[in-house]
């Protein structure tokens, strides 16, 4: 799974961070099992989707 961030910050107090996870879409299970009460079959839980955002953030406390 690949996650990258970048951000700025300046001097006025404001600050900018652009971030992703699972940027290439990569789908696994994170855990497997047998399913109840239906023999031979196999339950799983799969990873988060890729997700991106921006968030800001200012100090007002300067």
């Amino acid at each position: 799974m690949f996650n990258a961030s970048a951000g700025m910050s300046w001097d006025n107090g404001l600050k900018f961070n652009l971030w992703g996870r699972n940027l290439f879409d990569d789908e696994y299970l994170l855990s497997a099992f047998p399913s109840v009460a239906q023999a031979g079959s196999f339950s799983g839980y799969p990873n988060q989707p890729a997700t991106y955002g921006l968030t800001v953030k200012y100090n007002f406390e300067q």
